[in-house]
């Protein structure tokens, strides 16, 4: 491709990630943890060596079971591949995606808060950014993201207080004309209470 990104030519033929699509989609959906994972990367593979247009028939039959799945209680490194897996493919499907940001959005901020694993709730935290430029409505999402880090501050739970920070980050710096002044506001008193508190990290 254009930036330099390797596609494999098996791959870049009508059906031609079919066959191999359906095994990974079989172990994601009933195999075991490890399975799971491995199977979530191999479709973010698939995704990765695939050109747009010719991955464009598997979008949403990929991205369907991968939400559903990134929202069950598995290992973080079942979700982590997930969501890798899923920013691939919002790097490749772009606007096609756009029916899935309310899902998307929701797996996303969920993920923020997952207790075990810091890849994930970083990788949440980039996504969410990511889905930015799909989502017209960010002001809700920026209120949601300050309540959400201000209890974990309150709470004590310093890694979910930083993810919901970083997610913040990424957000306001994928929408940016999107996000009202009122908003922006919002999100600057708390990072700038969060800078005076004297327990800051």
């Amino acid at each position: 491709e254009a930036d330099g990104s390797y596609l494999l030519p098996a791959f870049n033929v009508p059906k031609g990630i079919e066959p191999l699509y359906q095994l990974y989609h079989h172990a994601l959906l009933n195999g075991n943890p490890t399975q799971r994972e491995v199977a979530a990367a191999g479709i973010g593979d698939l995704v990765a060596l695939t050109a747009a247009d010719v991955l464009k028939p598997f979008l949403t039959k990929m991205t369907g079971p991968l939400i559903r799945i990134v929202g069950d209680n598995f290992p973080g490194g079942v979700k982590a591949a997930i969501l890798g897996t899923l920013s691939l493919l919002l790097d490749k499907g772009g606007r096609l995606l756009k029916p899935f940001v309310p899902q998307l959005q929701k797996s996303f901020v969920k993920a923020l808060s997952d207790p075990e694993s810091k890849t994930v709730r970083e990788k949440a935290a980039a996504a969410l950014g990511q889905l930015m430029g799909l989502s017209v409505r960010v002001d809700p999402l920026v209120k949601d993201l300050v309540a959400s880090a201000t209890a974990a501050q309150s709470d004590g739970k310093k890694d979910v207080e930083k993810a919901m920070l970083a997610a913040l980050a990424s957000v306001l710096r994928s929408a940016g004309s999107k996000v009202t002044a009122a908003a922006k506001d919002r999100a600057a008193r708390l990072v700038v209470e969060g800078f005076l508190s004297s327990d800051v990290d």
